[in-house]
């Protein structure tokens, strides 16, 4: 390949300036042709922008959206470079690639991909809704897998879209943690309102049934009779696929299930199958 100075791209080594032999009929040859080229630049494919200027999208290379800026006579990214600066060498390339097959992480996975998201901010600003939830911000990691940013604060990964509390990663580690005198009030005592306002900064909500598993007896039989005794499922549980897209933690007796995509907690009960 070698550079031509004219459409500003690389061509083939062997190629020859052309004359146009047809008059220009598609925008992109339309607008090569305003410019000045001889001829439409090879193995470029030109589309329209959104609000106006014609992107180039180069084939063969990276594929980065360009745009021709009148001032400097050359293509610059559309983005301003922004993908390029969120898929750049920072040295954790070889741990994200352990990850580009999952779809669920790990705690220790979770922190090598999530410590990627930050060293790469600020993403790309977005205005996306899905599924309801609105996001503003989008990180791409080099093993392909993105993460985008809630409204709320927490973040989604998207592959297997799973979602995390933003308790979860407002810091590394930082886990589930009540306020107020709820915390260490007997479960029994708290009503329902109680417990929903208890859970609310934490980016989890609760189901019905999870309420009623919380102020069952059984569950104070077992040695969880707060919500502090609660919170070291979380934090110090073990972690496992419940099944059903579903992931749990388990804890001394105890686990909780949570459907990942909603932070929904759907229950607790006695650990199973002799876990915790």
């Amino acid at each position: 390949m070698k550079f031509d100075p004219k459409t500003k791209s690389f061509v083939p080594a062997g190629a020859k300036p052309t004359s146009w032999k047809n008059p220009p009929r598609t925008a992109g040859e339309k607008l090569a042709h305003k410019l000045g080229y001889d001829e439409a630049p090879p193995g470029h494919q030109w589309v329209k922008g959104k609000n106006g200027p014609y992107i180039r999208r180069t084939s063969g290379y990276d594929g980065t959206p360009m745009k021709f800026d009148p001032k400097t006579k050359t293509f610059k990214p559309a983005d301003g470079g922004k993908s390029a600066a969120n898929t750049k060498k920072v040295g954790d390339e070889t741990a994200l690639e352990k990850t580009r097959t999952r779809d669920t992480l790990s705690d220790e996975e979770f922190d090598v991909e999530f410590g990627a998201v930050r060293t790469r901010q600020p993403g790309k600003k977005i205005d996306l809704e899905h599924d309801g939830i609105k996001y503003t911000e989008e990180v791409e990691l080099p093993n392909g897998h993105k993460w985008r940013k809630r409204k709320d604060g927490g973040w989604c990964r998207f592959s297997k879209r799973t979602c995390y509390p933003k308790g979860k990663t407002g810091r590394k580690k930082s886990g589930v943690h009540f306020r107020g005198l709820s915390q260490n009030r007997p479960l029994r005592e708290l009503t329902h309102a109680d417990l929903v306002k208890a859970f609310k900064p934490t980016g989890y909500t609760l189901s019905s049934h999870a309420i009623t598993r919380l102020k069952n007896p059984r569950t104070e039989a077992i040695g969880f009779n707060t919500l502090n005794d609660i919170k070291q499922i979380f934090n110090k549980g073990n972690r496992f696929d419940a099944g059903r897209g579903d992931i749990g933690y388990s804890y001394r007796g105890m686990e909780v299930i949570i459907n990942p995509n909603t932070n929904n907690i759907i229950t607790f009960r006695p650990a199973r199958n002799n876990r915790g």
